[in-house]
């Protein structure tokens, strides 16, 4: 949980992050990805430019000619030079514009999506769960994929149309200048209240902004249970559906709420706007006609005023409503980077080495405490205990007991809040993260299969580098051997129906075992099993036991289990209550300590017996 201080650090630092920072940021992104998307507005903007003059260049030569009685073909020959030109200048801004809208969205996909998702697999496991990180992915997901029509992806584009803006905006007052200086200070005035009137709505989108991520987050977990394969079994045994539709409906309310809001606010400016509109378009007909009639000016001067006075009103009206573009996208470029920028506390520098990377590990807890962010109360406290190299340790202990904390702790997804964890006699920080990985191999509870083959999900590579000889030794030892060999395609059957129409579907204990191949596989010095029986049947079970030193030979290995017959092959057990560790011994130690562990083991066994008198 952030204190104050990193709260208000947090703040200080979005501030000082200016637009112009983020123009350098963003510019050395593009330029790193496609030099091209930056040479492009060079060309773009006096294009732009030059083609709006001849637009209303080209209306003043034909009214002068017509008024002056010019020659036909003499005013024909003009017409039709500008008009080649605008031909010309049009077909390069069209293609040019193809050109930076097919590279500019290239880039948001391949550059910034692609960013926030190798941060968010990259990032430290506990930061990326905590509160302040599900946020600040929720926001940066906002960024990248639009927010209100604002997104990362618009930053440069509104820069370049911002840019062009200025350059029309400059050459027009040249010309009204030319006619009275007194109407830029009124149209500047009247175009200040609009600018002054689409600022305030825009401050206040950005400020729903934070409540919206978090509604995002609600409506995306509901939508996503409904979609989730795993989950349909029950969602129609129970008969979730409707409740899920209910709480859908509720949060895409909340959703919409913020939308109509929004909206609403956005016609009320377009009602200001065309009000103000009409009384400015109104006053330059006004005075232009005053003019012509007390002063001498052609037609063709009139026309080319009256256009100047309409396209200055179209230029900052685009000058502002790009400036709008950019301080939104200059908004979500801070959300983005806020991301992108957050820190991890391991260690990603080069660190601690081990002399013999494939020898068991040993491990301490040194008065190790650890509390999750999101709660007031102690998950784990005061833990000593230390694992000699080799050995085979059982964690027991009640549901919510802190016995998975323990060992998202011991592979550092989780860092202690107090005390210090050692490795072969040296504080876990000092490990480069990524290397302390490697000496870990570990099954969670959570069963999660990527759209690949049955062997490329087991060694987590490409097909070329996988050890045909390791893998099927792995599915022998996981029990699952015989089951990969019954299918049409065995180890190169694919998972995921929704991805592949040929994928197998395995039961729970199935799913298990392959994920018991996958930490064999990997043969790392640190084997940590949380759970691995819990979908197996007891003849499965019983096997996995008889072929537990064999896996576990040469490793230090830590078994979780709710089934404390399944601790017996255990060097010793460490019984968790209460967020400490109560009791430690062999399984016969525990039992004539006849302390909580002794008493769980038999009522477990009271019903085990009860069952087999049935």
């Amino acid at each position: 949980m952030k204190t104050l201080a990193e709260e208000k650090s947090l703040e200080k630092r979005k501030e000082k992050l200016s637009v112009f920072d983020n123009i350098k940021y963003i510019g050395k992104e593009y330029l790193k990805f496609d030099k091209v998307l930056m040479i492009l507005p060079i060309i773009k903007i006096p294009v732009t430019v030059v083609d709006s003059l001849l637009v209303i260049y080209l209306t003043r030569v034909v009214l002068d000619g017509l008024e002056s009685g010019e020659d036909f073909l003499q005013l024909a020959i003009k017409i039709g030079l500008i008009t080649a030109m605008m031909v010309l200048l049009r077909a390069v801004r069209i293609r040019i514009n193809w050109a930076m809208d097919y590279r500019n969205y290239h880039a948001n996909v391949s550059l910034f999506r692609n960013a926030v998702d190798d941060k968010s697999a990259d990032m430290d496991y506990e930061v990326f769960v905590s509160p302040e990180g599900k946020n600040r992915f929720a926001k940066a997901i906002i960024s990248v994929t639009g927010n209100y029509g604002s997104s990362v992806s618009d930053f440069y584009p509104s820069i370049v149309e911002f840019c062009t803006n200025i350059a029309g905006f400059l050459t027009y007052i040249s010309i009204i200048m030319m006619l009275n200086p007194i109407i830029i200070l009124l149209l500047l005035a009247s175009y200040s209240v609009d600018s002054l009137i689409a600022f305030q709505i825009d401050q206040w989108i950005y400020k729903q902004k934070e409540e919206r991520a978090k509604v995002k987050q609600k409506l995306d977990y509901v939508l996503n249970s409904s979609r989730d394969t795993s989950a349909s079994k029950d969602i129609r045994l129970y008969q979730m559906s409707d409740w899920l539709y209910e709480l859908s409906k509720r949060f895409g309310r909340e959703h919409v709420r913020f939308e109509k809001a929004a909206n609403k606010k956005r016609f009320l400016q377009m009602l200001l706007e065309a009000a103000i509109l009409m009384v400015r378009n109104g006053a330059a007909y006004l005075y232009l006609v005053y003019v012509m009639f007390h002063e001498s000016m052609t037609i063709g001067e009139f026309s080319m005023y009256l256009a100047a006075i309409m396209g200055f009103g179209n230029w900052l009206s685009g000058m502002i409503a790009q400036f709008e573009r950019v301080m939104n996208s200059h908004r979500e470029v801070i959300d983005y980077r806020d991301f992108i920028d957050m820190k991890d506390p391991s260690n990603r520098g080069e660190g601690q080495v081990r002399e013999h990377p494939a020898e068991a590990v040993e491990m301490e807890f040194r008065d190790v405490s650890f509390a999750y962010p999101e709660s007031n109360q102690i998950t784990l406290e005061h833990i000593n205990v230390k694992i000699k190299k080799g050995e085979k340790i059982a964690i027991v202990g009640v549901n919510g007991a802190g016995k998975t904390t323990f060992v998202k702790l011991m592979c550092g997804l989780l860092q202690p809040t107090k005390g210090t964890i050692l490795l072969d006699g040296v504080d876990l920080k000092e490990y480069n993260r990524d290397y302390l990985y490697t000496m870990v191999a570990t099954i969670f509870q959570d069963i999660c299969f990527l759209p690949s083959t049955i062997a490329q999900n087991v060694a987590l590579c490409e097909e070329e580098d996988i050890d045909d000889d390791r893998l099927w030794k792995s599915f022998e030892l996981a029990g699952i051997k015989e089951k990969i060999m019954s299918l049409p395609e065995k180890e190169n059957t694919h998972f995921v129906k929704t991805v592949f129409e040929d994928a197998v579907e395995l039961s729970g204990g199935e799913s298990q075992k392959v994920l018991l191949a996958r930490a064999i596989y990997h043969n790392c010095p640190l084997l940590i099993l949380d759970e691995p029986t819990a979908a197996l049947d007891p003849i499965a079970e019983n096997d996995l036991y008889l072929k537990y030193n064999e896996m576990t030979e040469g490793k230090t290995s830590i078994f979780i289990s709710h089934r404390l017959s399944s601790t017996c092959f255990c060097n010793r057990i460490l019984f968790i209550s209460g967020g400490a560790i109560s009791e430690v011994g062999s399984h016969e130690e525990l039992m004539r300590l006849g302390g909580e562990y002794a008493k769980l083991f038999q009522l477990q066994s009271y019903y085990y017996n009860l069952q087999n008198e049935v």
